[in-house]
């Protein structure tokens, strides 16, 4: 592929060059508020850094944290159950039955596994304590449900097709797997809220302004909290500990 040198340098006079004009904006603006504090939220954690070049405190959310590979496995039932439906009906792929087999194994295991003390004494999350017999009993019954299913499939492969995979299990059912799905999504929010919130981070003891920077694949956002001014498109809240009204302005 040809590139033409000349038009090629106009390029890379802004961006993709350690001396570019992008690269120069960012290491003058990155000098300029080192000593200020800056909220980073990646795909797992958020991480606090007081500035100064100060270590940061991180809190995780995600795979990082207690009980969220516990409770997403037991999300993922429902949509492994329709993956193999999926390899059935759509694919004719055989191999279905030997994954089948394999998720019913687990599932069997992680039910004999679960209990109240597991999740009370060692799993041990504080945003859920005192419900942990109710995250069992939900466990025991997400697991029990998909044994079923997967029973009475591996006997009829007839069976495993969208209809029941709708009226027997995701839909059907004194409590829809649907619905033990929504339940876990529900409990890891709950956790995330209780430890990854501002109250946990040092920003309103330490200064009125922040930035904050969220990692997101293929793109970067910035935004920076400060005192109220006259711009109205700055999206304003109050802070009580400060008796001010801080403003979050983006700054792309």
């Amino acid at each position: 592929m040809y590139e033409d040198p000349d038009l090629v340098r106009l390029f890379t006079t802004y961006t993709s060059d350690p001396e570019g004009i992008g690269r120069h904006l960012t290491r003058s603006y990155a000098e300029r508020t080192r000593h200020l504090p800056m909220l980073v939220a990646t795909g797992h954690d958020f991480a606090f850094y007081p500035g100064d070049g100060q270590p940061p405190v991180v809190e995780g959310f995600r795979l990082s944290t207690r009980g969220f590979k516990e409770l997403t496995g037991v999300s993922h039932l429902g949509p492994a159950v329709a993956s193999l439906v999926h390899l059935r009906t759509r694919l004719g792929d055989g191999g279905w039955r030997a994954d089948a087999e394999r998720l019913l194994a687990e599932v069997k295991n992680s039910r004999a596994a679960n209990s109240t003390a597991l999740w009370r004494d060692q799993i041990q999350v504080e945003a859920y304590r005192g419900r942990e017999h109710e995250i069992a009993a939900m466990v025991d019954y997400a697991c029990a449900a998909t044994a079923r299913y997967l029973t009475k499939a591996l006997a009829d492969e007839d069976y495993l097709n969208a209809e029941t995979l709708r009226e027997d299990y995701l839909s059907g059912g004194p409590v829809p797997v649907n619905h033990m799905m929504v339940a876990t999504f529900f409990l890891a929010g709950m956790d995330i809220q209780k430890r990854a919130t501002f109250s946990r981070l040092p920003l309103r003891s330490r200064c009125p302004h922040f930035t904050a920077g969220f990692r997101i694949p293929g793109k970067s956002s910035v935004y920076r909290v400060a005192p109220e001014s006259s711009d109205r498109q700055s999206a304003c809240r109050r802070n009580p500990s400060e008796g001010q009204r801080p403003c979050i302005r983006w700054n792309q």
